[in-house]
């Protein structure tokens, strides 16, 4: 999130910029409304990964309620993505340039080409048909007269363990009922892990909002594979949205897997309510701004389920020192 600063303007009839309030101490002043400027910042973001730009200009016309044309649009975009930049709608031009360079040929490609895209419509059709008519299919009775409740019981013993504590700090984290709790060692200590089977217990609530976050992208994606070898175990129908960095639940319970990188980045959840929040290496942010900002975020209307702030880390890491200072109060309990 890019910060905007505070501005001024020539006189009271000067046009207002996109995004932009004026201060109540100075009218003169402009100050930027902070939930436009998010929308300005997504906006811009669409527009670098290539979208167009009337139809992203359309698109936050109609979430902040101002109208802006796409040329307005492209001139915020320059002038805070880079002056020098390009209209990055031009990326769609040179996107479809090489598409009619790709187009086949000869009559043999075209003939190729029309095949595998009736292939490819007929295996989607099939597709949807099948999940109709599964939707349309009642469910069979069971005929409980003719169960072998021996064979049931055998396979009960054959049930796979998906996941069970370490002896020791992992089992206390585990346990652990304080509303903040941070479990410090040494790498190798299965802290990661246990932080992804700790919220496991509320997976079956369907107003569970859980957050589990990274410092980094790159950090986060081995956190991301070991969520992908144990969620669709202990939950069948679990799904991972990788766009959206989230899991989402057959309760429809939902986690989210992500990266706060810059202190900035707590505005991505301005205004988002979570009943638990969860940082892994927690050391490895330079200040607390993160981490005191996110508990604003713990709330519920659920009240069957509690709420909880969580966070390991390995000794040392930038942020050593705050993480420190906390834990000389007795309000963050601390498993080492």
């Amino acid at each position: 999130m890019t910060i905007w600063l505070n501005r001024t303007r020539p006189n009271k009839t000067a046009k207002m910029p996109y995004a932009y309030v004026a201060s109540d101490d100075d009218p003169l002043v402009l100050v930027p409304d902070t939930e436009k400027a998010t929308l300005v910042e997504e906006a811009l973001d669409f527009l670098e990964e290539g979208h167009s730009s009337r139809k992203t200009a359309e698109w936050l016309a109609s979430k902040t309620g101002d109208k802006i044309s796409h040329q307005g649009l492209i001139h915020i975009w320059k002038s805070r993505r880079g002056k020098d930049s390009d209209n990055p709608s031009k990326r769609l031009k040179a996107m479809a340039k090489a598409n009619r360079k790709n187009k086949p040929k000869t009559a043999a490609d075209k003939k190729l080409s029309v095949a595998k895209r009736k292939q490819s419509d007929a295996k989607r059709r099939l597709t949807l048909a099948k999940k109709h008519l599964e939707e349309l299919q009642p469910a069979q009775e069971l005929d409980t007269a003719k169960l072998d409740f021996s064979v049931i019981e055998s396979e009960k013993q054959k049930t796979e363990v998906v996941f069970a504590p370490n002896e020791g700090p992992q089992t206390e984290f585990l346990a652990a009922s304080e509303r903040e709790v941070l479990y410090g060692g040494a790498a190798g200590g299965g802290k990661s892990f246990g932080l992804l089977a700790d919220p496991m217990r509320y997976f079956n609530n369907p107003n569970f909002n859980g957050l589990i976050l990274r410092r980094t992208n790159d950090e986060l994606r081995e956190l991301i594979w070991k969520s992908q070898e144990l969620y669709p175990k202990a939950f069948q129908g679990a799904k991972w949205a990788e766009k959206k960095s989230q899991w989402t639940f057959p309760s429809g319970a939902k986690l989210w897997l992500t990266y706060l990188e810059r202190d900035q980045d707590v505005l991505r959840y301005q205004g988002q309510a979570f009943s638990y929040v969860a940082f892994d290496e927690l050391t490895q942010y330079p200040t607390a701004f993160a981490f005191n900002y996110m508990r604003s975020r713990l709330r519920t209307t659920d009240t069957t389920l509690p709420i909880y702030i969580r966070a390991t880390t390995n000794p040392g890491g930038s942020g050593h020192g705050w993480v420190i200072a906390v834990l000389t109060s007795p309000r963050l309990p601390y498993m080492y």
